[in-house]
């Protein structure tokens, strides 16, 4: 139940732009030249409250869906046969999710190990969900879909007693959340006792790509493109609103991807996509935004090559420290070409940039060459 807004949307450059830009950013966090010494803004948060790092996947959750009703509309417009897309679809979420399996394997911590949950796994649950909603349901639904889930998850968190601990509480031991992950997923997941990634807190996740689809419902009006502006800008200033007034009732925390968490970071990404908007679609000043559009048409491709490659080099040896340990390819780059003239701090900032720059320049022949691997 595809609604055909425009005959031909023009295409918005900002849309590439902002998920290279989500990509950079998930790659950065990911990638501190030493854990130990990253400045706070780049970390995650704790528990609650919240850092930049904690915005940029669910950016790309948001852009991912906003990106998903643009397609259906137009796919919608070609006259496509649902059944074919659902099958596409699917197809598509099984290979993110098989990703997410291959990645997460770890022999280290049980004899068969690996994550059941993670990062793909999460995006191919909200791209499946997001690629239905839009295809079966007319907006006014959609947004009703995600205040359900999340107040079905505030409920559930805040209702339904854990043993030993009670209703309502919200610790990384008590909450409802973890104690459902420990049972079925135990010895399986990121922490011995915790996944930010788990099962019940992928809930509110999917409300947030329900709101990117409300968004991309918005972008695909036939309205002036400064008036989408502001509408995004409007709606992201009242999400955050709303988020803030409701922290002291359920703290925003992007490990349990709490209902004010959802609002919050959807908010901020629909203020961000404004902004990419009015400077690359609006004001026309698009060469600062180049790389990141480089890196947003194979922004997926990028992410996992980067995590695979830096995973190699964490585990090549190169020397020992005077200690007597092991030393890595990763810990030598960091310490000879960034720590030793930058310091330690700055010294990790630089060499997770450096390594955004390195993917950034990898991905440019296949901009150029116009091969954008979709998984």
């Amino acid at each position: 139940m595809v609604e055909n807004r425009t005959v031909k949307p023009k295409r918005l450059l900002s849309l590439d732009a902002f998920r290279g830009i989500a990509i950079a950013g998930m790659i950065m966090v990911n990638n501190p030249g030493n854990e130990k010494t990253t400045y706070s803004w780049i970390a995650h948060a704790a528990w609650n409250g919240w850092t930049p790092a904690d915005l940029v996947f669910p950016s790309f959750i948001f852009i991912m869906c906003v990106a998903v009703t643009l397609s259906l509309s137009r796919r919608g417009a070609e006259g496509q046969d649902n059944r074919k897309i659902i099958l596409h679809a699917a197809r598509r979420a099984l290979i993110l999710f098989g990703l997410g399996l291959l990645f997460g394997i770890n022999p280290g911590q049980t004899p068969w190990g690996f994550r059941f949950a993670g990062v793909f796994q999460r995006l191919a649950i909200v791209y499946f969900l997001a690629t239905l909603l839009v295809l079966h349901a007319r907006p006014r639904m959609w947004a009703a879909a995600a205040l359900a889930l999340l107040a079905a998850y505030w409920a559930a968190m805040k209702l339904i007693p854990v043993p030993g601990f009670g209703a309502g509480d919200l610790s990384k031991a008590g909450c409802l959340a973890g104690y459902i992950d420990n049972i079925l997923f135990k010895g399986h997941m990121w922490e011995p006792y915790w996944d930010p990634e788990g099962l019940l807190s992928t809930v509110p996740a999917v409300a947030s790509g329900f709101i990117g689809c409300l968004a991309g419902d918005w972008l695909r009006n036939d309205k002036p493109l400064a008036e989408k502006i502001a509408g995004l800008a409007l709606a992201g200033n009242i999400l955050i609103a709303v988020a803030f007034a409701l922290n002291p009732l359920f703290p925003i925390n992007k490990n349990l991807w709490s209902p004010t968490f959802a609002l919050f970071s959807s908010g901020f990404a629909m203020i961000a996509l404004a902004a990419c908007m009015w400077f690359i679609d609006h004001k026309r000043r698009k060469l600062w935004a180049k790389p990141f559009e480089v890196l947003g048409t194979n922004s997926l491709l990028a992410y996992i090559l980067s995590g695979a490659l830096m995973y190699g080099f964490s585990l090549i040896p190169v020397g020992e420290t005077s200690a007597g340990a092991a030393t890595s390819l990763k810990a030598l780059l960091y310490s000879n070409l960034f720590a030793s003239w930058a310091g330690p701090w700055t010294g990790s900032l630089l060499f997770s940039a450096a390594y955004v720059v390195f993917w950034m320049a990898l991905i440019s022949p296949l901009y150029r060459k116009k091969i954008f691997i979709k998984l």
